[in-house]
């Protein structure tokens, strides 16, 4: 580059002074001129070109070595910029992640506290989950209660007419006479709570009749008939015997502190539309899925059971009916 440039000065010096060049050696262009003045001159003009190649050479390289040092430092600049950037985006991304996260937790928990709340706190409960249940408790027990009832009346000493008992028609007749009462042949006062239980005994027995006159021996084959037909007649009217006693167990309190028919009553004031339904049927608008399928499985169950009873009534009378016909048909 040196050579370069001291060449184009030469030819600039040569054209200025009007000189020409007449050889080339391997060290530049020479001239043939030798006047002191003017060489003195050229030297110091060479020497001038000289330190003005060699010093802009000097700047150049100075300018090239700041130059790559600028971009050096502005690569370092720009690296660790995008150090930085890509910091931060990572810093950004994780926080995001993490509130996210967070977020999601803080969701799932509160979602299972309601969740929870709502199946095991008052909303996923039954109506009046305690008092409500001791009031059905009282009336299933009163409505399992009237089949031990009547089992009671029927299996009682004061029934004389019961199957297979030995009372005969005088000695019936003589009970009877102790309760000569209104009662003894009402049935209002049968199915009355407030009347005793002797009251509803003699009613029973004035309502069957008296008992059989069973034969006083078995030894001949007239006495063994009119067994069998006693026995027989027993039994055509023990149906409606039984179905009677059932009658009268259902309007008088068990082992609880309700009769069948009030439990049955209860029922229909709780469910059907009595006194209590406005407040049960209000009380179903603030409990939630649990506590409405809780509801309606206890609802099914009274349902139930209610279905079983009145079944078991419909059998008595299927009996008392086949009794009838069974009677009709060996006359």
């Amino acid at each position: 580059m040196r050579k370069v440039l001291l060449k184009a000065a030469f030819a600039a010096l040569t054209a200025t002074a009007g000189l020409i060049p007449f050889s080339a050696q391997a060290g530049g262009v020479t001239c043939s001129v030798t006047d002191p003045i003017w060489r003195s001159g050229h030297n110091s003009a060479q020497a001038a070109l000289i330190s003005a190649v060699d010093a802009s050479a000097a700047q150049i390289t100075t300018e090239r070595m700041l130059t790559n040092e600028q971009l050096i430092s502005a690569i370092r600049v720009a690296t660790r910029q995008s150090s930085v950037n890509a910091e931060r985006e990572a810093n950004a991304r994780a926080s995001t992640a993490e509130a996210v996260s967070q977020a999601y937790i803080e969701q799932r928990t509160a979602e299972q506290i309601r969740q929870a709340h709502e199946t095991y706190g008052p909303q996923g409960q039954m109506v009046g989950a305690c008092d409500m249940i001791a009031s059905l408790g009282q009336a299933e027990a009163a409505l399992a209660s009237r089949a031990e009832r009547a089992g009671e009346v029927m299996s009682s000493d004061a029934i004389d007419v019961q199957p297979g008992n030995a009372t005969t028609p005088l000695q019936a007749a003589a009970r009877r006479l102790q309760f000569d009462a209104p009662e003894a042949v009402s049935a209002a006062a049968f199915f009355d709570r407030s009347t005793s239980s002797a009251m509803r005994d003699a009613y029973m027995n004035n309502l069957i009749g008296l008992p059989f006159a069973r034969p006083e021996s078995m030894d001949s084959t007239s006495d063994q008939l009119q067994f069998m037909r006693v026995r027989r007649w027993e039994a055509l009217r023990s149906p409606a015997i039984a179905s009677l006693a059932a009658v009268r167990a259902a309007s008088e309190a068990g082992s609880g502190s309700m009769s069948y028919m009030e439990a049955l009553d209860y029922y229909i004031n709780q469910f059907g539309g009595g006194d209590g339904y406005e407040e049960w049927s209000a009380a179903l608008v603030t409990k939630s899925e649990p506590g409405l399928l809780k509801e309606i499985a206890r609802l099914r169950a009274i349902n139930l059971t209610l279905t079983k009873y009145r079944q078991e009534g419909a059998d008595r009378r299927q009996a008392i009916i086949a009794s009838l016909l069974a009677g009709a048909a060996v006359r």
